[in-house]
């Protein structure tokens, strides 16, 4: 949680791996906390010179091909001492913590490394090298659950700010450049609040079990429908369960080479399918009046497991 309170600047370099392909993201970013910031994208190349920025209220991103900035409102989870220490209990109980008993180091800055090792062998599992002065994230290194990496994200030319010596995060667009804004979502951390938005057509639980709880939910449009984009957490992994308020086969535009696997789940009929590091399981309950999702970096099993307990 350290991002949305410490002031810093640095180059973030994400690499993720998808069945032995890789992409590379590179952005020069500037921190000021409370969601407070500048990121100028440097690659990919069909990225290059997007800009966004973040003033704790709205987000900006400048797409520079289409002489275009899109603003959006910024809605983020409470973070509260009680909030922050609910979250962290969470990942001791479901992932055991292993910290290195060597002093570790990235871009020559003293951190901690540790390992969260899920406790449920169904989940991707991470390691960090965390700096020891600020609790910053300078590298993260994840992997599923049969070892193979996923993913790195590390910093570069980490320099931190006082108040005072903060650098300024303001940006003056190319003239002509139009702004788009999209119309604000609905976002809710509470469950009662989704809950009493949502009436009668969608399911809420508070839990889906293997440590999955209640995180936020979002009202959305999705397939031509209202739908509610709901995630819950373990504290470090999510699952999304999106109910859309209409029968739909959410499959029916899937990628070339995409396999759509079918499959019962109780007396209904689900479809499941892998989508790059996620699975997707769908289907349309027996009141045909809505379709379920899950999504999740997660095994399938566990997948259809928590799809069965639900109404």
């Amino acid at each position: 949680m350290s991002q949305y309170r410490v002031a810093f600047s640095g180059e973030q370099t994400v690499l993720t791996f998808d069945e032995g392909n890789g992409a590379v993201s590179i952005t020069q970013e500037t921190h000021q906390g409370d969601s407070r910031y500048r990121i100028d994208y440097l690659n990919p190349p069909d990225a290059r010179g997007r800009v966004q920025i973040a003033d704790g209220k709205k987000r900006q991103l400048y797409l520079p091909t289409q002489h275009t900035i899109v603003e959006t409102q910024i809605s983020t989870p409470p973070l509260t001492e009680g909030a922050i220490r609910a979250r962290l209990a969470r990942i001791q109980r479901h992932y055991r913590l292993s910290l290195a008993p060597h002093r570790a180091s990235w871009d020559g800055r003293p951190a901690y490394q540790l390992d969260l090792l899920p406790r449920h062998h169904d989940r991707p599992w991470q390691r960090l090298w965390i700096d020891t002065a600020t609790g910053l994230i300078l590298r993260r290194e994840s992997y599923n659950s049969q070892g193979a990496q996923l993913a790195v994200t590390s910093w570069r030319n980490v320099r931190l700010y006082t108040a005072a010596s903060q650098p300024s995060i303001r940006w003056t667009p190319p003239a002509g450049t139009r702004i788009q804004r999209q119309s604000s979502e609905w976002v809710t951390f509470r469950l009662s609040d989704a809950r009493h938005r949502a009436s009668s057509w969608a399911v809420l639980p508070y839990d889906l079990g293997k440590g999955f709880v209640f995180e936020s939910a979002r009202l959305i449009h999705a397939k031509g429908a209202q739908s509610l984009h709901c995630q819950y957490s373990d504290g470090l992994n999510t699952i999304s369960l999106i109910q859309i308020a209409a029968p739909r086969n959410i499959f029916a535009d899937r990628a070339e080479g995409e396999t759509v696997r079918t499959l019962q789940i109780g007396k209904r009929t689900a479809q499941m399918a892998s989508r790059g590091f996620f699975t997707v399981l769908s289907w349309i309950p027996g009141n045909r009046t809505t379709t379920m999702s899950l999504v999740g970096e997660i095994a399938a099993n566990t997948l259809i497991a928590i799809a069965r307990s639900l109404p």
